[in-house]
C-alpha cells in the first residue's frame, strides 16, 4: 500500500486492529489448522483477527476420503469507526531523522474534523520522548523524531477524535548499516573447529575434499580440450594419463598421437605452436620442463643456447635459462648473474626462480618467490591473483607462472593462486600446459584415500565419507551455527562458509581497477532534497577496468528509508525516451537492490518515490565482484532531506 491512499484503496498491516484497545498485532497470517466436517458437510473452528484493518481472505482445500477435491477462498472485510494510520519503516540506518505521518480515518468521522495525536518513543536504552500534534481528519499530521542510535525502538501513537479513541504500537530497529556481502569463508576442517557464521540468515556450509575435487575439476577440463595447437595436444594427453593414475577416469594415449608431435619441432630445434609455424621460446621452455622426451632433447638445446649466444632482439633470456634447467644442462651460475640485472621484468624473474628450483637450488628459487608474492599478491578470497602487468591477460600470465612455481615448491598459496587461473580463463592467454604443470606437482604432494568426518547437529550425529569429488551441504541457522560439533576427521576436509554479513567500506580491498558514483536527479536537475510529490531518478556510473579480475560483478545501491523503489516507472508517468537507460535489479531485498554488470564503462538509471519526509542517510553505493567481495570500489555516501 501507500501512504498517500486511502486505506480502504487496499489492504495494509499496520491499518487495523480493534478501535479503543491499543493495536500492536499485525501479523499477516492468522491461522493453519485442519478440520474435519460432520455428515452435513460443516465444520467450525475459531481464531481472534489481529490488530489489521483490511479485507482477510480465508483460503480452503477440502478432500473426501473417495479422493474428490475443492477450494476456494473468502474475503473477510475489518472496519472501524475511527482508527489511525501511522507511516513508519521498519528499519531506519543510524542518524536518521524521520518523520512520521498521522492520519485519522473511519467511517465516523467527517471532514475536516479534529484529530488529536500522542507519540510516546522508546530508544534502546529505555528512555523516553513525548511530542503531541494536532490535525484533521484525512489529513497527514508531522510529527519529526530525533536522530535515532542503533538498536531496537517501540513507537506508540494515542489519538482521539470526539468520542472516538485508538492506540497503535510499532516497533523499529536502526541498524548501522543495510549494506551487506556475502562472507565466504575457506577452511579446512579440524576436529573441534568452531564455524563462523551470519548473525541474521542462515549459513551454507559445504564439504568437499579440497585438493581432490579442485584437481578433477581442473583435470577434466584439460582433458575434453580439442584443436591443433600443440599447447591443446599436449593437455588433453597429459590429461588423461593423469586422469587415469589419479583418478582411474583417464584414455590411453595412442601411438599415432606421439609420433605426430615430432611435426611441432622446428628444423632450429625450437618448438612451434603449429606444424607450419616458426619456433616459440616461451612454448620450448615448456616443453623442455614438462615432456621433454617427447622431442628430440639435443635439437632442443642446441636451440636454447643459440637464443642465449646471439641474445636475438625481443627475446627473454630467462626463458632459454629455464629451458636449459629443465634439461639438466649446468647453468646455474648464469641463472643467478641474470637475476641481479636490476631493470628486470617481473615474468623474468618468475622465470628465472622457476629455473632456479630444476637446477637444485630450491632455496633461493623460494625466496625469490616469496619477495614476488609480498609485493605483488592480492588475496580475493577464495583465490590470489599476481597483480603486476599492462592488463588483465599479463596478470593472468604473471600468476600462472607464481602457481606452477608456487605448487612445485608446495607453498601455502598454491591453491589459491591456481583457482585464480581456472577462474580467470584471459583473452589472448593459452596457459594448458602450464595448468598440467601445476596438476602434475598437485597431485604428486595428494594423498588419494578419501576423506571422511563425524559432525553432531539438531541432536543427531552423521558420518561422511567423500571421495571423487563428492561433496556435502547443510545449512545453518544463526543460533544454530555454534551448535556443530565435528571429530573423527581424516583427511584434507574442506570446507566452504557462505552467509550474509555487514558491509563496511574501508581502506582493505579498494581497487583502482574500478570507479563508481551516484547521483539523485529530479526534474533533470541533480539534487539531495526532494518534496513529498517528488519522483526520483538514480543515476550510477561505473567503470571495470582492463586490469580488474574477470568475471561477474555486482553494483549495490541501498536506498535511504525515506525513498521507495519504483518497480514500473511508466505507472509514474515516465515515458519510453526516459526509460531508454531504466535498468532492473537483478535482486531487490527491501531497500536493498542489486545490478549485474560486465567489464567495460557503463551507467545504471532506476527510479524511486518519495516514502516519508525527514533527514535520511544514503549509504555509499559498492561495485564489486560477484563471486566475492574481496575486492571492490565504494561510491560517495550522502544526506539527503525530503521536506
Amino acid at each position: 500500500w501507500k501512504s498517500h491512499l486511502h486505506p480502504e484503496w487496499g489492504g495494509g498491516a499496520e491499518r487495523g486492529g480493534e478501535g479503543g484497545g491499543e493495536r500492536k498485532d499485525f501479523r499477516d497470517t492468522v491461522i493453519f489448522t485442519t478440520v474435519r466436517t460432520g455428515a452435513d458437510g460443516k465444520a467450525r473452528t475459531g481464531f481472534k483477527l489481529p490488530d489489521n484493518l483490511t479485507s482477510w481472505r480465508v483460503t480452503y482445500h477440502a478432500l473426501t476420503p473417495d479422493l474428490k477435491a475443492d477450494s476456494g477462498t473468502y474475503q473477510l472485510p475489518v472496519r472501524l469507526p475511527f482508527f489511525v494510520e501511522m507511516n513508519l519503516s521498519d528499519t531506519y540506518l543510524e542518524g536518521d531523522k524521520p518523520v512520521v505521518l498521522l492520519r485519522g480515518y473511519g467511517s465516523g468521522l467527517k471532514a475536516n474534523q479534529t484529530v488529536k495525536y500522542r507519540l510516546t518513543l522508546t530508544d534502546p536504552s529505555g528512555r523516553k520522548t513525548l511530542q503531541t500534534g494536532t490535525g484533521q481528519s484525512f489529513a497527514a499530521c508531522d510529527l519529526s523524531l530525533p536522530s535515532l542510535v542503533a538498536g531496537p525502538y517501540s513507537l506508540t501513537v494515542s489519538a482521539g477524535s470526539g468520542p472516538y479513541r485508538d492506540v497503535i504500537t510499532r516497533e523499529f530497529t536502526v541498524v548501522k548499516t543495510q549494506m551487506e556481502k556475502t562472507e565466504v569463508r575457506h577452511l579446512t576442517l579440524k576436529n573441534g573447529l568452531t564455524l563462523p557464521g551470519g548473525s541474521e540468515g542462515p549459513s551454507e556450509i559445504i564439504f568437499s575434499d579440497y585438493e581432490k575435487s579442485q584437481y578433477l575439476n581442473g583435470l577434466c577440463q584439460l582433458s575434453g580440450l580439442s584443436g591443433s595447437r600443440l599447447e591443446q595436444r599436449l593437455a588433453r594427453r597429459e590429461a588423461d594419463r593423469l586422469l587415469g593414475r589419479h583418478f582411474a577416469a583417464g584414455q590411453d594415449v595412442t601411438r599415432e598421437d606421439v609420433e605426430s608431435l615430432a611435426d611441432y619441432q622446428r628444423p632450429d630445434g625450437g618448438i612451434a605452436i603449429l606444424p607450419y609455424a616458426s619456433s616459440d621460446l616461451a612454448l620450448s621452455a615448456l616443453v623442455a620442463a614438462i615432456l621433454p622426451d617427447q622431442f628430440d632433447r639435443r635439437a632442443l638445446t642446441g636451440y636454447f643456447y643459440r637464443v642465449l649466444n646471439q641474445k636475438d632482439a625481443g627475446e627473454d633470456p630467462s626463458l632459454a635459462l629455464l629451458g636449459l634447467s629443465a634439461l639438466d644442462e649446468p647453468v646455474l651460475l648464469q641463472v643467478k648473474q641474470e637475476l641481479k640485472n636490476p631493470g628486470l621484468a617481473i615474468s623474468s624473474r618468475i622465470n628465472l626462480a622457476s629455473a632456479l628450483l630444476a637446477a637444485g637450488d630450491g632455496a633461493e628459487a623460494r625466496q625469490v618467490y616469496r619477495e614476488i608474492l609480498s609485493r605483488y599478491r592480492e588475496d580475493l578470497g577464495d583465490s590470489m591473483r599476481i597483480k603486476a602487468g599492462r592488463d588483465q591477460d599479463e596478470i593472468i600470465q604473471a600468476t600462472t607462472r607464481m602457481a606452477v612455481l608456487a605448487a612445485r615448491l608446495n607453498q601455502p598459496e598454491k591453491n589459491k593462486l591456481y583457482q585464480y587461473i581456472i577462474d580467470n580463463p584471459g583473452e589472448e592467454v593459452v596457459n594448458y600446459l602450464e595448468r598440467v604443470q601445476i596438476l602434475r606437482s598437485l597431485l604428486g604432494d595428494m594423498n588419494s584415500a578419501p576423506v571422511s568426518f563425524t559432525y553432531s547437529f539438531r541432536g543427531e550425529t552423521r558420518h561422511v565419507t567423500l571421495k571423487d569429488g563428492e561433496t556435502h551441504k547443510i545449512t545453518v541457522l544463526p543460533e544454530e551455527i555454534k551448535q556443530v560439533r565435528f571429530s573423527g576427521v581424516k583427511g584434507q576436509v574442506g570446507v566452504i562458509v557462505q552467509y550474509a554479513a555487514p558491509f563496511t567500506v574501508d581502506r582493505t580491498g579498494v581497487s583502482k581497477d574500478l570507479i563508481l558514483s551516484r547521483s539523485y536527479v529530479v526534474s533533470g536537475r541533480e539534487s539531495a532534497s526532494f518534496t513529498r510529490s517528488d519522483l526520483v531518478r538514480v543515476v550510477i556510473d561505473f567503470k571495470v577496468g582492463d586490469k580488474a579480475p574477470g568475471g561477474g560483478y555486482e553494483v549495490v545501491d541501498v536506498l535511504p528509508a525515506g525513498l521507495s523503489f519504483v518497480p514500473r516507472p511508466y505507472d509514474y508517468g515516465i515515458s519510453d525516451q526516459d526509460l531508454k537507460w531504466w535498468s532492473y535489479p537483478s535482486e531487490v531485498k527491501g531497500q536493498r537492490l542489486v545490478f549485474l554488470v560486465g567489464k567495460g564503462s557503463g551507467r545504471i538509471v532506476y527510479h524511486a518515490r518519495v516514502r516519508m519526509p525527514g533527514e535520511y542517510r544514503a549509504e555509499s553505493p559498492v561495485l564489486n565482484r560477484a563471486a566475492g567481495p574481496g575486492i571492490y570500489a565504494a561510491g560517495s555516501g550522502q544526506r539527503l532531506i525530503i521536506r
